[in-house]
Order: C-alpha cells, then structure tokens, then sequence
C-alpha cells in the first residue's frame, strides 16, 4: 500500500551562480565562484545591456575558467590570450565570437588548460588542425559544434598522445566519416557527430575501438550500424535519436558487441513496431529512452521490453499511444506480457500516452514492476485514477511525478 503520495515539478537547475563585479571583475562581465567551487569569469556578449567586447579583459588572479562568448575576436592569435596567461586557467569557452582566423601559436601559453569551446565560429579546417598542436598533452575536452565543417584529412593530428577524452563536432558536414581520423587519441572515450548528414554507405568507425560513448543523433542512417564490423566493443552509452532508422532489428545482429550497452537513446524514430525480445540480449541496459516516437508507430509486440537488467524506462509516441483495452483488444499492444520479464524497472515515464486506468486489464499490467520507484505522467490521471492504479502494485515508498 501506499503511504505517501508526491507531486515533483519541473523546476530549472542553475549550474553556476555567480556574484557580478566581485574582486576586480571587469565591467560588463560576472565573477563569481560556481559549480566545484571554481572561480568562474563570465563576459557575455548577450547580456543586457548588450555590449559587446572586442579584446579579453583581465580577470581575478583566482580565475579558472574562463566563459568569453558572443563577443567579437575575429583574428584570434597567442597575443589575444595575453591578460590570462597569468591563470591557471582549467576551462576556455570562446564560442559565438565571430572568429575568422585563429593563429597556429593560438593556445601555447595554457600549460592547464583541460576543456576548450570553440564551437560557433567561422575557423576553418585548417586553421584548426594547426592551433590544435599548441594546445597542452593535458587537453581533456573539446567543443567544435556548429562549425560547418566538411572532412579534412590530419585535423586531428596535433592532438596525437594527448589526454583528450571527448571531442564533439554536431552540427558540420563531416561526410565520408572517417573513425581512423582519431586513431593518433588512444584516450579518447567518447564523440559527438551528431547532425552531420551522414549515411549508411559513407561512415566507417575504424580507429576509434576504445569508444565508450557515441552520440549519432539526427544523422540518415537507415539501419542501425554495424559496431561488430567496426571493432567497437566498448560502446556504453549509445544515442540513435531522430535519424531515419525504419526498424531496429539489427540490435539482435550487434548484440555481441553492445553487452557494455547501459543507456540507449531511440528518440524521434519512424520505426513502425517494438519486436519481440529486442533488447532481451543486450545484457548491461539499465536505461531506454524512446521520446517523441513517429505516428507511424503502431505495435508493441509481445515482450518487446523484455529485458532482466532495465531499470529506467522512457516510451511515449508523439500523438499518444493508446494503452487501451480496445487497443489491446486490435492488438496494438499485450497488457499481460508488457513488463511481465522487466521486473527491475524502477523509473517509468509513459508521459503523453493515453492510459485506461479504469480498466483492470490495463491496471494489472503494471503488477510486475515490484521495483517501481516513479512514474512519470503527463496524461492527467487524477487521484482517484492513480489510487486505483496504486492498489494493484505492492511496493512502499513510491513517487508519482506530474509534468506541467
């Protein structure tokens, strides 16, 4: 039974507060200490009043991070860098401002420097793969979104044996991807190429065997890649959300090589069934994300979120799936084998979809879920719904959360 019901509401994180003009922050921009603590030094062009700056001011002697963004350093060189060569600078966000030409000598003066953003800027590739080999060996991150890229062999050469572990590059036109262009980054774990325009017959992830996170979003892959073929055994967090993938049966083929897989993200898709067993193999998911599903989609067959190790469960079509005993009746869905091998969910989010909960066929569908910790809703049960639905699963401590 339950003794305690709960409403959570969707309530905005802020990262970082920061304290304007503390110490000897320069005008129209913040300081402040922020997230772990760190002294952060922020000058946004954006900010109102909107001013903005055309050189890098000189920051507090205990600045470690540096956010200078949407501001205007079109010509970008080791001199443009000269108030903060003082610092021990960890983090260099330098995206939106406008640059053009960024000098190979660029960043040969940041002997800390972990996490670089450059995404937003008008650089090209080879300015790029020149100012890459200034960067520190101690270089952990790199942003580069949003910079219209197409491929350019050796662009990542000057970070070979670097610490480099994330490089993300969505949003360019980085087709025919090549994996052997990170083969000189023995660190590197994970990559975003996400929104590139890549396809099936023009993408080979050769080179890259130590890959724990991929990020393949908005891409137009037909069929789900093969990581066996690749060498990609690795892979732990893997995102296929919004590409054009018209079924995901080839996730039985790859099995083999994705018993890492934990967290999945099939958001967006235009697949028009869930199979039977389809992830029944993939032997570490704790974590499925299906938002946002087509309206051409159309069945759940029976079992299909079999799987003994999922803990967190997000389904839900973008006009409502319609959990129903006239859709189970039409046999769009099966209420007695849903969660019937998915014992250890303790999340559930069927936000947006259309629940029967007055019938007790569609209730005892939830009966297997003896984990259940939460569940989203956003489909307006209301409490006397949900009391009903409560009375049928047995568990003690459970938060029902209601999005607005």
């Amino acid at each position: 039974m339950f003794r305690r019901l709960l409403f959570y509401f969707c309530i905005p994180l802020i990262s970082a507060v920061l304290k304007p003009n503390e110490g000897n922050c320069p005008e129209f921009c913040k300081c402040g200490y922020g997230r772990q603590n760190r002294f952060i030094s922020t000058c946004n062009g954006k900010w109102p009043p909107t001013t903005t700056l055309n050189f890098i001011p000189k920051f507090p002697s205990q600045t470690v991070e540096v956010i200078f963004i949407y501001n205007q350093l079109p010509n970008v060189s080791r001199n443009t860098f000269s108030n903060l060569t003082d610092l021990k600078l960890i983090n260099l966000d330098l995206q939106g401002n406008s640059i053009r030409v960024i000098r190979k000598d660029a960043f040969s003066k940041f002997t800390y420097l972990q996490n670089l953003d450059l995404s937003r800027n008008n650089i090209t590739e080879k300015d790029a793969m020149n100012c890459f080999k200034s960067l520190p060996k101690g270089i952990q991150r790199l942003r580069l979104n949003h910079l219209l890229w197409h491929p350019f062999e050796g662009l990542f050469n000057g970070l070979a044996n670097s610490s480099v572990k994330r490089i993300e590059l969505s949003h360019s036109y980085l087709t025919p991807f090549e994996g052997r262009w990170f083969s000189g980054l023995p660190q590197l774990k994970s990559l975003d190429i996400s929104w590139n325009k890549i396809n099936d017959s023009d993408f080979n992830l050769t080179g890259l065997p130590n890959i724990h996170d991929i990020n393949l979003d908005g891409n137009r892959f037909n069929v789900i890649p093969d990581f066996c073929q690749f060498g990609l055994n690795s892979i732990a967090n893997l995102h296929l959300s919004d590409t054009k993938l018209y079924n995901i049966n080839h996730l039985r083929n790859y099995s083999s090589c994705l018993q890492n897989l934990k967290k999945l993200y099939l958001s967006g898709l235009p697949i028009r069934i869930l199979p039977t067993n389809i992830f029944s193999n993939l032997k570490s998911l704790t974590y499925l994300t299906m938002k946002q599903m087509s309206t051409q989609f159309k069945k759940i067959h029976k079992y299909a979120f079999n799987s003994s190790t999922l803990q967190s469960l997000t389904f839900w079509r973008a006009d409502g799936f319609l959990f129903t005993s006239q859709s189970a009746q039409q046999g769009m869905f099966h209420p007695d084998s849903l969660f019937d091998y998915s014992k250890n969910i303790k999340e559930l989010d069927l936000s947006n979809n259309k629940i029967d909960l007055i019938s007790n066929k569609i209730r005892l569908m939830f009966k297997p879920l003896k984990k259940l910790k939460e569940i989203m809703d956003g489909i307006n049960i209301s409490i006397i719904h949900a009391e009903i639905l409560f009375t049928t699963i047995s568990f003690t401590d459970f938060y029902f959360i209601r999005e607005q």
